[in-house]
């Protein structure tokens, strides 16, 4: 039992995509620099032994309700194998119906339409995509709850701010932050100064951007962190 001074812990849920296990400096890559999420792995508990599907969809519907994917109605990426039953019950479901803020920001892709969108699945805020892919991370059109929002800049870097802001205007009660990053999945585009960094250590073009796209992602979870810190969150 829990007394009634106990703070519920906010919870934040990052995810990568297509993100391999030998992608990280912490599993023995040294071409990789991800200082964050390294840290993150050797500050907390790392599972070592984890299955998942090798595609998007069936690994996101089994994260987000626990259940193995087949049961979830997901069983590949595209032609409707992507989108999860109406009556599966999300961490969304569960946290917002104990008074939790909720909010998603990144790729879906476990329903394109309500209510198997984020809106319909227990998220009450929602900015990023729910197809598979997108043609473009740069100044791109995303979805939004109050509609198509344009956004200027890295698409990892757009999520970041978002997540960051509804962290701020969520501060007095407890939120749940589901933060999808589309990176490293195709395209393979990143930011200049990281790709530049890759292609001078000898990489071609799709290595180099995948490489580059890691590191965005990785210095995005570090900014998010940081955030957490300086309003003394990182503690709940």
């Amino acid at each position: 039992m829990t007394s009634s001074n106990t703070r519920i812990p906010n919870i934040l849920l990052i995810m990568m995509d297509d993100m391999g296990w030998g992608d990280l400096r912490s599993h023995g890559n040294e071409l990789a620099d991800t200082p964050n999420l390294d840290a993150l792995a050797k500050s907390g508990l790392e599972a070592d032994h984890f299955y998942v599907s090798p595609v998007c969809s069936p690994t996101r519907a089994s994260v987000l309700t626990g259940r193995y994917y087949p049961r979830t109605g997901v069983s590949l990426t595209g032609r409707g194998y992507e989108t999860m039953r109406a009556d599966e019950v999300t961490l969304a479901d569960m946290l917002s119906a104990h008074g939790y803020r909720t909010g998603c920001f990144g790729k879906w892709h476990n329903g394109p339409y309500h209510p198997y969108t984020p809106t319909g699945r227990g998220f009450q805020e929602f900015v990023g995509f729910s197809a598979g892919y997108i043609n473009n991370y740069l100044d791109v059109t995303l979805d939004s709850t109050s509609g198509p929002r344009e956004t200027k800049g890295y698409i990892v870097d757009v999520l970041v701010e978002a997540a960051q802001d509804f962290i701020n205007r969520n501060q007095e009660e407890p939120w749940f932050c589901f933060l999808p990053f589309n990176v490293p999945h195709l395209p393979f585009q990143a930011p200049d100064n990281l790709y530049e960094k890759y292609r001078k250590r000898g990489y071609d073009e799709e290595l180099a951007a995948v490489y580059a796209m890691n590191e965005a992602a990785d210095q995005a979870v570090g900014r998010v962190l940081a955030h957490l810190d300086i309003h003394e969150l990182a503690e709940d």
